[in-house]
């Protein structure tokens, strides 16, 4: 039985950010830590990953759209090879604009 992950917007240091880039489509297979999502803050950019391998199932996102803290942005069925401890739970790695690696909480398993 394969697992749903839900990817969100978790981590922001503004109060908002917006869609830059959708780097991923419905029914695409993705690799772990695949850049799924751009997010652009006030004064930073920053791009979300994929805490799992798997397909994408669900976009609830679009290119311009504005995403508060905790916002869903995707959803994951992560590859049946995924063991549930293989998600990645905790502070995951985001790579912010500048290049400079940022460690951020930005995955959550749904039960």
């Amino acid at each position: 039985m394969s697992k749903l992950i839900e990817v969100r917007a978790n981590g922001l240091s503004e109060a908002e950010a917006h869609v830059s880039h959708l780097f991923a489509s419905v029914g695409q297979e993705v690799e772990p830590l695949a850049v799924l999502v751009g997010l652009e803050l006030a004064k930073a950019a920053i791009e979300i990953g994929a805490p799992v391998g798997g397909r994408v199932t669900r976009l609830l996102v679009a290119v311009n759209d504005t995403v508060h803290e905790g916002d869903l942005l995707l959803e994951l069925e992560a590859a049946e090879s995924v063991q549930p401890s293989a998600v990645l739970h905790g502070p995951s790695a985001v790579a912010v604009s500048s290049g400079a690696p940022q460690a951020k909480d930005d995955f959550h398993a749904s039960p």
